[in-house]
């Protein structure tokens, strides 16, 4: 089954836990005593699973916040499991930036009830709503506190796997510091050890566009620390940008954003956040988990690195020209009707690619990339931008595993060939435990000029990449953008230029 049909299959499984009407209690709750020890004094909010209340803890005369699970969900027994999940989950967390349990206990009616320590302040999710923009060093003091608290979590085998701007919570403090307490655990996940799995491999759980792409496709076995990094970035971005980068109101339109479309460098949309912190937060949200950053304390120290101006993240300079030496049109161009030509070539291309033989398909990619370098025709060099994913592509499936070591083994010879300013960059950039995703994302220059010459160098023998761990290739290349024919983007493009 594809991933763009499995994609389809869980969205109804999504919307039925998210849309599933509002809890409606037999008898209210508010001046209720649950188990001789809570009375209930107000409500707080809620979500799909519950509703938190304001309580008194009345032998201790302190005011408390308590989370009772929907009467709906009384009888669920994966839901049951979940809403426990959180409170074990709480309980090995004893960090100053997660929320604090107190109590776990069962209601006269049945229904299991959480009790945490009450804060006082808002949401980033609610500042977001209200249309609050944060700055670059707002944004970063933030993240480095949940990163902080999720470093534990990972550090003892628990994912929170729903990691939004809602989960965020700014407490009051009498300075008024930014202080964050990360909120509800309810669909992590723990340590095999702490009993069996709530969820199976191909089930969907958290809020599709904070969602990593191994979530979203319903990948369970694959999520780790990596996809709450990825959360962390989505929610970065939308703190710097106002902008959520995938938000749709259609959840399957949502999922098929998050799991095969990248968004713009924030930068595009906020002029004064750097191009080095854009970068960071670009290789965050990457399709492929290995192209992240090891561990989520990696990615923040990196962020706050770019956003320094005095430590650019940026490990290869910036490149004026990164395109190779052009072949002579005679080379490529076999007729007077290059747009023809091309069209043909990307379709060999796309052929070679299907039938496994990836390295005549780069050759191939490499010829058509030369020829448009050269060519001053708008309708060829539309045609090989609307190709552009495909040819990256191409390149791509030869480095995979990316989190491959990188070992620089340039000879005199080799350097007196003439290679090209990518290349060089790229040699020069290469250091001990550089890895290829280091190498894909510390580059200041395209993505395809990146891809196409690091498989250039192996070739030649002036990269070798070192064998990582065996794993299952997971990652496939963006698809275009837009939908529409080919022609009739060349025409679009050609229209208006």
């Amino acid at each position: 089954m594809t991933k763009q049909g499995h994609l389809g299959i869980v969205v109804a499984l999504w919307r039925a836990h998210v849309n599933a009407p509002a809890e409606q209690f037999a008898t209210p709750l508010i001046g209720r005593t649950l188990c001789d020890a809570y009375r209930i004094t107000a409500e707080l909010g809620g979500g799909a699973m519950g509703m938190v209340y304001e309580a008194e803890q009345i032998r201790l005369k302190r005011t408390v916040a308590v989370k009772i699970l929907a009467e709906k969900y009384r009888g669920n027994l994966a839901v049951l499991r979940r809403f426990h999940n959180e409170a074990r989950a709480l309980v090995m967390l004893d960090h100053r930036n997660v929320v604090r349990i107190i109590d776990f206990a069962i209601a006269p009616d049945g229904r299991p009830f959480l009790v945490m320590e009450r804060l006082y302040g808002t949401t980033v999710g609610n500042l977001l709503e209200a249309g609050r923009r944060f700055s670059v060093e707002g944004t970063l003091a933030i993240a480095g506190q949940v990163c902080d608290a999720l470093v534990e979590a990972h550090g003892q085998g628990i994912f929170h796997r729903d990691l939004k701007p809602e989960n965020l919570f700014l407490v009051d403090t009498p300075a008024g510091e930014t202080f964050v307490k990360v909120l509800d655990f309810g669909i992590c996940r723990l340590p095999e050890s702490e009993g069996p799995r709530v969820t199976s491999n191909s089930e969907v759980l958290g809020t599709p566009e904070y969602m990593s792409p191994e979530q979203a496709m319903g990948l369970g076995d694959r999520v780790t620390g990596r996809a709450d990094q990825h959360a962390l970035a989505v929610v970065m971005y939308e703190m710097l940008s106002g902008v959520s980068p995938f938000a749709s109101d259609d959840v399957q339109e949502a999922l098929e954003k998050v799991s095969f479309h990248m968004p713009p460098l924030v930068g595009t949309l906020v002029p004064n956040v750097p191009e080095s912190l854009s970068r960071v937060l670009h290789r965050a949200l990457s399709k492929d988990p290995h192209e992240r950053f090891p561990g989520i304390d990696a990615f923040v120290k990196a962020a706050r690195a770019a956003a320094d101006e005095g430590k650019p993240h940026s490990i290869i300079p910036v490149s004026r020209s990164t395109r190779p030496k052009a072949l002579p049109l005679s080379a490529t161009f076999s007729a007077d009707d290059p747009v023809r030509t091309i069209a043909l070539l990307l379709g060999r291309i796309r052929q070679q690619a299907l039938s496994g033989d990836g390295k005549s398909a780069a050759a191939l990619a490499a010829t058509a990339l030369d020829a448009a370098a050269v060519s001053d025709d708008q309708a060829v060099l539309a045609l090989v931008d609307v190709a552009r994913p495909v040819l990256e592509g191409v390149f791509h499936k030869l480095l995979e595993p990316v989190d491959r070591a990188v070992v620089a083994r340039p000879s005199p010879a080799l350097v007196d060939r003439g290679l090209s300013e990518a290349h060089r960059a790229l040699l020069t950039a290469t250091k001990p435990q550089t890895t290829i995703a280091d190498l894909l994302h510390g580059a200041n220059m395209p993505r395809l000029d990146v891809v196409r010459a690091l498989v250039e160098l192996e070739s030649l023998g002036a990269l070798e990449f070192r064998l990582a761990v065996p794993r299952p290739r997971s990652y496939e290349p963006p698809a275009p953008a837009s939908r529409a024919p080919a022609s009739a983007q060349i025409a679009r493009r050609l229209r208006e230029a």
